[in-house]
């Protein structure tokens, strides 16, 4: 796998350039002060084994079927805007990836179109990453709610060649949007809460690297 020779790389945001995921999962949880402690722990723990995925569809899938619920879209929409306000100050402070800004600069440089596609709020990564002057790398910055599949269409991104694109996650529907559209897969274990499976790493467009910083040097 050699980056230098793409034309496009693909972001993912928590994990991959913000250090980001624990305190998401932890804002989950506390979305969802005064339900059940026991419910709750399980709907963290299938929230990180299923990351990339809109928190809007997270809270429906708590009260809907968790909770078992008939109408669970006020209760879900205000378990959002309560994750918002508690995510929005945590984005703004938390480090990032280490390698990160080394990678995009040689990205950059070599002419390769970088793109985030993520799933947290778009409105709140535009902000963030303007605020953090890391928009600057950037082609294009897409979220929820759109999916991730959804935003690589989007991003007219959807008739790449295969070796043209490459895909940086954490994330379970990470390694299946790579899959779908061709990419190849770098996995950043960094901060990782998915825990894959073998199988899901040992193809051959597929590397794991612990942070960016091995990668920035590659490019």
């Amino acid at each position: 796998m050699q980056p230098a020779r793409y034309r496009v790389a693909v972001f993912d945001c928590d994990g991959v350039i913000l250090a980001s995921n624990r305190l998401k999962s932890a804002a989950f949880a506390q979305a969802l002060e005064g339900e059940d402690p026991a419910l709750v722990a399980d709907f963290v723990a299938w929230h990180q084994a299923n990351g990339g995925i809109a928190r809007q569809v997270k809270f429906d899938h708590f009260f809907r079927n968790m909770k078992a619920m008939s109408t669970p879209e006020e209760p879900a929409k205000q378990a959002v805007g309560r994750y918002g306000e508690i995510v929005r100050q945590g984005l703004r402070d938390c480090a990032l990836i280490p390698g990160v800004e080394e990678l995009l600069a040689a990205l950059q440089a070599r002419g390769i179109a970088c793109y985030v596609n993520s799933g947290g709020s778009e409105a709140e990564l535009h902000e963030i990453f303007v605020e953090r002057g890391l928009a600057q790398w950037f082609r294009g910055i897409y979220g929820s709610p759109g999916d991730k599949f959804r935003n690589m269409r989007r991003a007219g991104l959807d008739h790449l060649r295969p070796g043209e694109g490459l895909l940086l996650g954490d994330s379970r529907v990470d390694r299946e949007v790579a899959r779908h559209y061709g990419l190849d897969f770098i996995y950043v274990a960094w901060e990782s809460e998915w825990r894959p499976q073998p199988d899901d790493l040992l193809a051959e467009d597929t590397l794991t690297v612990q942070d960016l910083r091995l990668l920035a040097r590659m490019v």
